[in-house]
């Protein structure tokens, strides 16, 4: 992932769709969940993008942009590799398994 570009437009409005279902699909907490995994993706794209024109610019990624795109990095990480827990019992009832083994 950190290596990866920003999804195409497509996946974007997709993801947005499923954040809007959500709502009425899920208890609340996993279209919240969702929605900062959106937050937090935007943001990290966003720092991506900036370090990209500060190193064509000057040469340098700045440190803070280091910092920030590591922090981002290590939080999303986290967050897709338990990304199967966040629906929990919701999962249980599609007959899908809850989390992979």
């Amino acid at each position: 992932m950190a290596h990866a570009d920003e999804p195409e437009q497509k996946v974007q409005q997709e993801f947005l769709t499923a954040l809007d279902q959500s709502k009425f699909l899920f208890r609340p907490s996993v279209h919240d969940d969702l929605k900062e995994l959106w937050k937090r993706s935007c943001g990290f794209f966003a720092t991506k993008s900036v370090m990209k024109h500060k190193y064509e610019t000057t040469g340098d990624y700045g440190q803070d942009n280091i910092d920030r795109e590591y922090a981002y990095l290590n939080w999303l990480t986290e967050r897709l590799d338990s990304l199967s827990e966040l629906f929990g019992e919701e999962a249980k009832l599609s007959g899908q398994p809850a989390h992979a083994d």
